[in-house]
């Protein structure tokens, strides 16, 4: 019988870091990019991902989670620039606007 991981049920769609700079290394190969150090959409993509979460008023915790983060400080850290924009809204919604 096949070995399988467990699949984990609070962070199912995770792989490793290993596993992630195998597929990114792949995919730059295949489009013949291997040594462009400038390609770097994974880190844009994780990003955009993770903001568009958080613009979406998705708890920290659970973004912290699907990044794989140890704390939900390092993703508070991270991506607290996109939190003023949360705040200007909170006011707003008691100036009735």
């Amino acid at each position: 019988m096949e070995d399988r991981q467990q699949i984990n049920p609070i962070r199912p769609f995770t792989i490793s870091k290993h596993e992630a700079e195998r597929a990114w290394r792949w995919i730059r190969s295949e489009m013949g990019l291997e040594g462009d150090s400038e390609f770097v959409i994974h880190c844009a993509t994780r990003h955009t991902f993770a903001s568009r979460l958080l613009n979406k008023n998705v708890p920290l915790p659970v973004i912290r989670d699907l990044l794989g983060h140890s704390s939900v400080l390092i993703t508070e850290r991270v991506y607290a620039h996109l939190c003023s924009s949360k705040l200007v809204e909170a006011v707003e919604v008691l100036d009735g606007n």
